[in-house]
């Protein structure tokens, strides 16, 4: 199966490295992984299957559909699975018997699921390798952080087209697509991948003026409206109207890793206190900036970010008001939104070289509506690193 210039897939070598690094980690376990940004991680593809990995062994790389694709986009062997009940047999010839140890990113497989893993593998002792993997996939090689820096680039590009794409009248959800259809066009994907139980994720998020004093299901200091009690957040059909502050928090996505970020929009001068809010956030992203380093403590951070706000004269406000505050201040970005590592209460999150992470700061300032800053960032030597070049000025439109 040929594909065309613009698909561009994973290099062998990344495939190679990945594997090498979490092999080593599964010590005397069998490690299987299905689920998608995990499959793209250590295959190279996402085609629907099942990965075994175990010291020792070659990998073990299952697909249901479409082995034909997964083999000419994935460095490793594919062997064809006819259906889930074939599975355990197949495990079983690679490895020469049942696992005596299984393996399992328990977070994101059903328990239906693994229930009936154990059952066909002789009901092995079953551990959960999520921290180990979301661990390895936190620290970036150079062919994932030029990845991110094209999904930087296509975001500049998206924010610096807003004011040529505003019309008096429009929704929040009209800009919203409107966002969408440009990134699009850009080449960013549309699906944007959480990890995160009982969350619904999607890449554009513009709320304006009251709107940005709601609260929601979304785990943010603001939901917006949305549109109905089906998808109760995010932009609404509510117009934006002169004056309002408009938060724009936007991922792009460049072979399938994110760039989140959230730059301050106003139809018309903005109110004094928006302004003023924006100055302090970029405040406070300067003091996290200048300790992003390796060994740092997320908590600390956290802490940190809160203390910042606090001299500044917005400890009510700052990332959330009364029961809707959140108690983070920064998340990890990668083949995922919210990933590890985090600032936030109550981790144990040690910073290492070459993790990335957006610094999520907002205020929630009352009868007026949000103010958001956020950029995605690299954890270096000399502190954090921005990622993302959108201009960070407050942008008067119409």
């Amino acid at each position: 199966m040929l594909f065309p210039e613009h698909y561009i897939l994973v290099p062998a070598t990344e495939v190679e490295n990945r594997i090498g690094r979490i092999i080593h980690l599964l010590e005397d376990r069998a490690g299987l992984f299905c689920w998608p940004a995990d499959l793209i991680y250590l295959t190279g593809s996402n085609q629907i299957g099942y990965l075994v990995l175990k010291n020792g062994f070659d990998p073990l790389y299952l697909v249901r559909r479409s082995p034909q694709r997964a083999r000419a986009e994935s460095p490793l062997p594919v062997t064809p699975l006819g259906s889930f009940r074939d599975l355990g047999r197949l495990i079983k010839r690679h490895l020469g018997g049942n696992p005596e140890r299984l393996g399992l990113t328990l977070d994101t497989l059903p328990a239906l699921t693994a229930l009936e893993l154990e059952h066909a593998l002789g009901r092995p002792q079953v551990t959960n390798l999520t921290p180990v993997l979301l661990e390895i996939r936190s620290q970036k090689s150079n062919w994932e952080l030029d990845c991110m820096a094209r999904a930087g680039e296509i975001g500049r590009r998206v924010f610096a087209g807003l004011k040529g794409l505003f019309r008096p009248g429009m929704s929040e959800l009209a800009l919203s697509g409107a966002l969408l259809a440009s990134a699009s066009q850009l080449g960013s994907q549309v699906l944007s991948r959480s990890r995160s139980f009982n969350g619904e994720m999607y890449p554009w998020h513009v709320v304006a003026g009251p709107n940005g004093l709601r609260s929601s299901r979304v785990e943010a200091p603001f939901g917006g409206l949305g549109l109905s009690s089906s998808f109760p957040q995010g932009p609404s059909l509510d117009p934006i109207r002169p004056g309002e502050p408009i938060v724009v928090d936007f991922a792009t996505c460049y072979l399938g890793y994110h760039m989140d970020v959230t730059r301050m929009f106003s139809w018309g001068e903005p109110q004094p206190q928006v302004v003023r809010g924006l100055d302090a956030l970029k405040t406070i992203e300067a003091e996290l900036l200048d300790r992003l380093r390796p060994g740092a403590a997320g908590r600390s951070l956290y802490r940190l970010a809160l203390e910042t706000a606090a001299d500044l004269g917005y400890e009510r406000e700052f990332m959330g008001l009364e029961e809707s505050k959140v108690n983070f201040v920064g998340h990890g970005v990668g083949l995922e939104i919210s990933e590890p590592p985090y600032l936030a209460a109550g981790r144990d999150d040690e910073l290492k070289e070459n993790q990335t992470l957006a610094l999520e700061l907002k205020l929630v300032l009352p009868g007026i509506g949000a103010v958001g800053h956020e950029n995605t960032v690299e954890v270096t030597s000399q502190g954090g690193r921005k990622l993302s070049p959108a201009d960070e000025g407050l942008t008067i439109i119409g």
